[in-house]
């Protein structure tokens, strides 16, 4: 499959056809505001009942998965990325498919699948009644001596693949990260991506 050009030269001047790192993180702070009622939905059934923490959590973290992967999938942009007018793409500016839309998510995915492990690891060796008898920052620190010791490391191995997948789209041409290399996809400025499932072109 071919890529777009880097920059579209019709213009007078040069502009740029991917989307560089801060357009992505501006969108996924947007993305975030969009999702704060699941976070406060989070909040609130996390300070009820063991129980409710377990069930609560799984199903915002299936909604918030299920958020990106289905706006990627078919418009091609979370809400965040349509307001910065960018879309996530094939390298030739057509379409993505389902399963390209899960695999940018795939490495996340698993990093909090095993963060939810040790969470349920964690509540599953705590009080009920210690549980709901403290405040929320009491009960974070009640829990943390219940993760399981391999938390830490699944927790560091996470940061370093955030700073890897900020690095390596600022040293590449195409502006991709990690997930892009691995879904085979890219992320242009809007104008450039094809319409109907066709490839994109220059403007």
């Amino acid at each position: 499959m071919d890529f777009l050009p880097t920059e579209n030269t019709n213009y007078a001047g040069s502009y740029k056809v991917f989307s560089g790192l801060w357009p992505r993180a501006l969108a996924v702070i947007i993305d975030l505001i969009m999702l704060a009622p699941m976070v406060l939905f989070c909040y609130v059934i996390f300070n009820s009942s063991i129980t409710a923490a377990v069930f609560g959590l799984a199903v915002v973290i299936i909604l918030a998965f299920g958020y990106a992967v289905y706006f990627n999938f078919f418009y091609g942009a979370t809400i965040g990325k349509m307001v910065l007018k960018i879309k996530v793409t094939n390298p030739d500016g057509s379409s993505i498919g389902l399963k390209q839309a899960v695999l940018r998510l795939s490495v996340d995915m698993a990093f909090v699948a095993l963060f939810m492990t040790a969470l349920f690891i964690a509540l599953s060796d705590a009080s009920p009644q210690a549980y709901v008898a403290v405040d929320w920052m009491e009960r974070l620190g009640y829990l943390i001596p219940l993760y399981p010791s391999w938390y830490d490391l699944v927790a560091s191995r996470y940061l370093i693949w955030l700073f890897s997948e900020a690095f390596f789209l600022l040293i590449n041409k195409r502006n991709r990260a990690i997930h892009d290399f691995i879904a085979g996809t890219v992320v242009v400025n809007r104008e450039f991506a094809g319409k109907n499932g066709q490839p994109g072109h220059l403007i």
